[in-house]
């Protein structure tokens, strides 16, 4: 136990200086690092993957969750990223965090499963036929869309005053746009939750716990927290989208638990 805590105080300190190397680490990193962590010693905690199976679905997760799916979203709904360049760069610069983020964490906790990220999809896809499959993945990828509608919809009357600010950066783009956005990020939860499933062990009951908490801590909770960061003037908001994405989360994490979870 004192040992394990070892570890993720190591870890919290590493990932903190990976979201900041500045001393002394400021207190927005010190939370990120450590949030960051506490959610990796769970999560693999829970997985039943061999070192490097675990290490590649953890910078999969991270990176299209917590960076990818994030950045889509700012790239067409503000202006903070200018140009594709920046955009790429800003890509490029996540891919190389949630890199150095997952490495540490299966260096430091040394997950010992027994499978192959390959062999346990393999083994998750033959609980059910190929057009269920199909069928439930195109809905979980559909349902997106609603969840992420309604939600933004119930906080947008405390919103929606700062936002309509010329200094706050919106964009609000073409509905077809919105839609086709919005249909792609679902398929990109859809496609890697559904092979974090695969590489949980056999409790079915994890599969919502874990898609709640992925979806939630590094996809939406740190992307907020970073963003606070980054424009400041987000912090005026930021109460009211943290609520607005926990329940986002929950839902959608149940939706997809239900809809991507083995067959029996």
């Amino acid at each position: 136990m004192i040992k394990a805590a070892y570890k993720i105080l190591v870890l919290g300190i590493i990932l903190s200086l990976i979201y900041s190397p500045t001393f002394p680490l400021p207190l927005i990193a010190i939370f990120e690092g450590f949030a960051l962590a506490l959610f990796l010693a769970w999560f693999m905690s829970k997985l039943d993957l061999k070192p490097e199976s675990a290490f590649a679905l953890i910078w999969l997760s991270l990176l299209m969750i917590g960076g990818f799916n994030n950045m889509l979203e700012g790239y067409f709904f503000t202006k903070i990223y200018s140009s594709i360049a920046l955009f790429t760069n800003q890509m490029l610069k996540s891919l190389f965090m949630t890199m150095l983020e997952s490495a540490s964490a299966v260096l430091l906790l040394q997950p010992h499963g027994s499978m192959g990220v390959l062999a346990a999809l393999r083994n998750h896809l033959a609980s059910r036929s190929r057009s269920s499959w199909v069928k439930r993945m195109v809905i979980a990828s559909a349902a997106f869309f609603p969840v992420y509608f309604i939600f933004g919809a119930i906080v947008s009357p405390f919103v929606i005053p700062f936002y309509s600010r010329a200094s706050s950066g919106l964009v609000i783009p073409p509905i077809q746009t919105i839609l086709a956005l919005e249909l792609g990020r679902g398929f990109i939860y859809t496609a890697v939750l559904l092979v974090v499933f695969a590489g949980l062990k056999g409790d079915r009951k994890l599969d919502f716990r874990v898609a709640f908490a992925l979806l939630y801590i590094p996809g939406a909770l740190l992307p907020l927290v970073s963003s606070m960061v980054e424009l400041s003037v987000i912090s005026q908001v930021a109460p009211y989208h943290m609520v607005e994405l926990l329940a986002d989360s929950g839902v959608y994490g149940f939706i997809a638990a239900r809809l991507l979870g083995a067959g029996k």
